[in-house]
Formats: C-alpha cells, structure tokens, sequence
C-alpha cells in the first residue's frame, strides 16, 4: 500500500519469525481474505529484538514493545504494509504515526498451567518449580500457592514445553490461546480461572497495525474487525495507561461483555511481598476507555500507587 491510499493486490503482513507468531498471520490473512476475496496475502517473517535475545527477561529489556518496535520500523520503511501483533505484547499506548486497523476475535484469554504429572496447580507439591517469565503471572500464583518457587523461562512455547519435558521445571504457565492456535491444548493440565489468574492485557487477541496515513488499508482491514473484542480491549488498555505501568509492574485488567454490558476487573500486585489490589467496574461498552480511567483511578485512591513505587520504572 502506498501514502496516496490506493490498495494493492497483494498485502504484506509482517510478523514475529516464530512458529506461533506466524500462525497467527495466518489466522489474520484468513480473515482478510475472508472479508475481501480478491485480496492476496504475503506474510514476511521479521526477527525482533526480543527473538535475538532468548536470555534476558522480558520485562527487563529496554524496547518499546520488544516485540513491536521492530515490526513498526518494517512498516516506517515501506517493507511490510501491516504488522499482526498479539495484542498483550503491544504498549497501552499506540505510536505516533500508527493507528490499530483491527483488533480480531479474541480466542480463550485465560492462562494455563502445564505440569510434568498432568495434575492443577493445587496438587502440585510444596517447593515445585514453576516457570514463568510474567510478574503477573509469577505475583498470583505465589498469591494462590506462596509455597511454590517462581523460576524464570524464555523462548517460545515449543521451547518452553521441551524445558518441562526435560526436567527443567515441574510445571510451566502459557497462555491457553497460542496453544490452541498451535493445535497443542492436549498439553494444557489446567485452565487457571480468571479470579486465580487474571489474564494480561489483550491475552488471546489480535491486532493489525498500520501507518495511520494508510487509509485506504486501514478501511480495508475494518471488515475484519470484531467489536465487543476491541471494545473490551480498548477497557483493559485505558485502565493500564492510566496507570501508567509497564511489563515490569504485576499489573492488569480484563474485560468481558456480556448482555450489553462490559466488565472490567482490576489487578495489582507487588512482586516482593505478593500482596494483591483488585476492583471491578461496569457499564456501557461504548464508555470503554473511561470506564478503564475510572477503575484505575478508584484503585490509585486506596493505595495503588504506594504499591507500585519501585516497581514501575
């Protein structure tokens, strides 16, 4: 696609290089070739800072979205016309120049828990390894279980299941829906509930990025928009902005919409003492963002912020 908005025949969706980032992509171009038959679909593998550095923790390495940043200078450059982004992995707040095309049908955004004897997280025993590179994560189920030892992993999900099977850990937590997209939810032992685990920020879903100044293909990707997905997510982003906390900071909001109306669950946590904040709130889906503003800002009058300090950096 070019500035002047004159779509092309062929599309470039740029992605994550691993498996499951592309299958991904190929979810999306399913979905744009679903709602404009005519259109063909070229999906261009990218290497992120993120994928280059399998030793660092995530939410320690300084990038903007370690696994956006490179996607958007693809798109700066001309290479790719649109980028696919599992949404929990994209800042809260959009880059100036880009604009969110899409956001597609969120798949189960609950987490998982995958153990080496098939068995939940309340069976495993005092002192089992459990792998998580997610403060969010690691904060809840000390929460749930502060007898068992958070220990940090990296790499994909294949790489982090071979961990498991190897010994490494006696269980591991992933997200539900990139092991359903890879056909691999036999491995799941458990779906953590949501009021034990709190899903991240946009788990499950999709988003399409484009150069704002695109407008013709940000029109184009609108047929596979699906709304109470973006209005739910748009919720969950608002309430994390306004609070003005990074992957660092054990901290998310979750959104569901249900009979005309959008819930949204609150949480923060302390990555030390494992003490937990949460709230909740509802009302109209099209006061999304403003219903995100509101929760964060009731939390930050009973204390949120003094739980935060030190933690968001």
């Amino acid at each position: 696609m070019s500035d002047s908005g004159t779509v092309k025949s062929v599309i470039r969706l740029g992605t994550r290089a691993s498996d499951l980032a592309i299958e991904q992509t190929r979810e999306a171009a399913r979905a744009l070739t679903g709602a404009h038959p005519d259109i063909h679909v070229e999906i261009v593998p990218v290497h992120s800072v993120g994928d280059r550095d399998k030793v660092s923790p995530i939410a320690k390495l300084n990038a903007r979205g370690v696994f956006v940043s490179t996607l958007e200078d693809r798109l700066k450059s001309g290479e790719i016309d649109a980028a696919v982004h599992s949404l929990k992995d994209m800042p809260t707040d959009t880059a100036e120049g880009f604009v969110l095309a899409a956001v597609l049908e969120r798949l189960d955004p609950r987490d998982v828990l995958l153990t080496a004897d098939g068995g939940g997280l309340r069976g495993l025993p005092s002192g089992a390894r459990v792998g998580t590179g997610s403060p969010r994560r690691a904060v809840q189920i000390k929460a749930a279980r502060p007898d068992l030892k958070i220990t940090g992993i990296r790499g994909n999900v294949d790489t982090r299941i071979r961990k498991l099977d190897n010994g490494d850990y006696d269980a591991i937590v992933l997200a539900a829906a990139g092991l359903i997209r890879m056909g691999w939810q036999g491995r799941i032992s458990e779906f953590l509930p949501v009021d034990t685990c709190l899903p991240a920020m946009g788990q499950g879903a999709l988003a399409i990025e484009t150069l704002a100044v695109n407008t013709e293909l940000t029109r184009l990707f609108a047929g596979t928009e699906h709304t109470p997905t973006r209005q739910a997510v748009d919720a969950e982003r608002s309430f994390l902005r306004q609070l003005g906390s990074g992957c660092i900071a054990p901290v998310t909001g979750y959104a569901t919409l249900k009979g005309g109306t959008l819930s949204l669950s609150g949480l923060i946590g302390h990555p030390d003492t494992y003490e937990l904040m949460t709230d909740y709130i509802y009302g109209s889906p099209e006061d999304a963002e403003s219903l995100g503003i509101r929760l964060a800002e009731r939390l930050k009058a009973r204390g949120a912020d003094s739980l935060l300090a030190g933690v968001v950096g």
